[in-house]
């Protein structure tokens, strides 16, 4: 894990406690080895988190491993991507979340929409603090979906919505990862009050579905790329899938049997 500098903490008035209900945040993030940019935009008990689109040329990428055999691999990472994206809303009185979740299946970019009752995370505070920018903040770690997370957060600026799915602490989330290291979340700029002009609404534009269907389609979604890309090669040439692996965030779900 490289280490990265918070290099911009913007707007922090004095009035951070009157205010902290309302803010809108950036945050550097690494998901699957993948540099990203997401904004989380806050007002009272509700937050939208997008993720910034690819810019131009941005897309999905391959690249080829040869082994002491000879034997040749490519790991292939899949952006699917249209002008809406992919976004979080967390409405903590309702208590829920709804999604949106771009997956590359059927041939195509399909986005989904997923409506899931927010998901308790007990998170144990440490003794550990450190200072990151301007913010002093506490340890915590928490488990959710399969993966523990530890998180640094700011207690002077008292919201519990973080990035992602990530809730329930009691300050904002400066920084951010699991232990296997394959989300990172780093707080860059911080606006109080809210500056975005993200609208903060449930998303609604996609297809409708629970949340073990759209499990289910994401297992289906390597396959569904290898006969993708099956169907684009010349006639007569074929190849073999020996292994399809996600490494997606969510490991494990409540309603698995464990």
């Amino acid at each position: 894990m490289k280490t990265f500098i918070v290099i911009a903490l913007l707007g922090l008035s004095l009035g951070v406690q009157a205010q902290q209900s309302s803010l809108s945040a950036e945050y550097y993030v690494i998901l699957n080895n993948q540099e990203k940019k997401a904004t989380l935009s806050l007002e009272s008990q509700q937050a939208l988190f997008c993720y910034h689109q690819p810019a131009a040329g941005e897309g999905t990428s391959a690249e080829e491993e040869v082994n002491e055999y000879g034997d040749r691999n490519w790991n292939i990472n899949i952006v699917s991507k249209d002008s809406l994206g992919t976004r979080y809303f967390t409405d903590l009185d309702q208590k829920q979340i709804v999604s949106r979740e771009l997956l590359f299946t059927d041939g195509k970019s399909r986005a989904f929409i997923v409506q899931e009752d927010l998901t308790a995370i007990d998170w144990e505070l440490t003794r550990s603090s450190k200072k990151i920018g301007e913010f002093l903040c506490q340890e915590a770690i928490g488990e959710f979906r399969g993966r523990t997370y530890h998180a640094w957060f700011a207690p002077e600026v008292p919201v519990r919505i973080g990035p992602w799915k990530l809730h329930g602490l009691p300050g904002l989330v400066v920084e951010v990862y699991d232990e296997e290291k394959v989300a990172y979340f780093q707080l860059r700029s911080l606006q109080i009050p809210n500056a975005s002009a993200m609208i903060i609404e449930a998303p609604t534009v996609g297809e409708s579905v629970s949340l073990p269907e759209l499990v289910s389609i994401k297992e289906g979604t390597g396959e569904d790329f290898g006969k993708y890309l099956q169907s684009k090669l010349p006639r007569g040439v074929t190849f073999n899938i020996s292994k399809v692996s996600h490494n997606w965030l969510e490991k494990e779900y409540e309603f698995q049997e464990k």
